[in-house]
């Protein structure tokens, strides 16, 4: 996966749905209370979280997100926050400076999970993974911590070890379609492909009524080209493109996408995607795929026009 894609995937993943204050049976905290920031900025960053996890359109995500931190504007996560939904290269550059500069350094949990999230930013997943695991031994029931290491040993291509923290984040919340799309991510890098379709399966149904999350159709497709059933695959393909159809424009660039390459069936079958578009081990995937199903209409799913934005260095 590209600096941009990946970037775009990753933070837009972790920005899970607000938590609230929770005590474990000894009466320790069980996630990081971000509750303390002024209430209208706090239910502003709920809404766009929500939005975040179940795919809602970026255009309508920015509007709240400006005013969370207009509300609120000295806390870094709303600029980080706004860096995941805004179109405007300059825009998101200026707010992940902003957020750099806020970012406290103290060994509190608030201060190192933006630090970890910051990490992501940069691609320094080895840091941000050092960061998050200590945070997940010391508030184990914070979704926020759970996926944002999940996506980073993803990105690392450490499925396995992805695994478990996006079991325990659906468990604390069983109804984001995003923890599901990663699910199925997961499974699939690791062979599951019966287990990675039910997945993607659920992240669709459990998706905003206008959210066409990229990457999930494309793994859905994946998964059932992998298990030798092209029919199914290509009946995902059509219900993916037909909204596309009937508004006869692209869709809106998701930061969930996955595959960004023009991929085309007129290109030979084994020839490689460029470097780094692809998340670690999918490249075999579809290289495999495309062997083994040639006349497949590759094209019209991974032909796709990059994004609208593009931000240094990752999501």
């Amino acid at each position: 996966m590209s600096g941009p894609a990946r970037k775009a995937l990753a933070l837009a993943i972790v920005f899970v749905f607000m938590h609230s204050p929770s005590r474990a049976a000894a009466g320790g905290a069980t996630v990081i209370d971000l509750s303390a920031r002024p209430r209208a900025a706090h239910e502003l960053t709920e809404s766009v979280l929500h939005g975040i996890e179940t795919f809602q359109p970026n255009a309508m995500l920015e509007p709240l997100a400006q005013a969370a931190v207009a509300q609120d504007p000295d806390f870094a996560l709303h600029y980080i926050l706004l860096s995941r939904v805004s179109p405007s290269p300059a825009r998101v550059q200026a707010a992940l400076e902003k957020a750099q500069r806020l970012a406290g350094g103290s060994d509190s949990g608030e201060d190192q999970l933006i630090r970890a999230l910051l990490d992501i930013e940069a691609n320094r997943f080895d840091e941000a993974v050092s960061r998050l695991q200590g945070l997940a031994r010391e508030y184990p029931r914070d979704r926020l911590v759970r996926m944002s290491l999940a996506q980073s040993l993803l990105e690392m291509g450490k499925p396995r070890r992805a695994l478990p923290h996006l079991r325990a984040a659906r468990g604390i919340d069983p109804h984001s379609a995003r923890v599901y799309a990663l699910l199925a991510d997961s499974l699939l890098l690791q062979g599951d492909h019966a287990g990675a379709a039910e997945g993607y399966r659920q992240a669709i149904r459990r998706a905003h009524p206008l959210g066409r999350p990229y990457g999930v159709y494309a793994g859905l497709v994946l998964s059932h080209l992998s298990q030798g059933r092209p029919g199914e695959a290509q009946e995902v393909l059509e219900s993916y493109l037909r909204p596309r159809r009937l508004r006869s424009e692209s869709p809106e660039s998701d930061p969930d996408r996955i595959w960004v390459a023009p991929l085309s069936t007129s290109l030979p079958p084994l020839q490689e995607p460029p470097p780094g578009r692809l998340r670690p081990g999918l490249e075999a995937i579809l290289k495999k795929a495309r062997v083994d199903q040639p006349g497949f209409p590759f094209q019209a799913l991974f032909e796709e026009p990059e994004p609208a934005r593009t931000t240094p260095a990752r999501p």
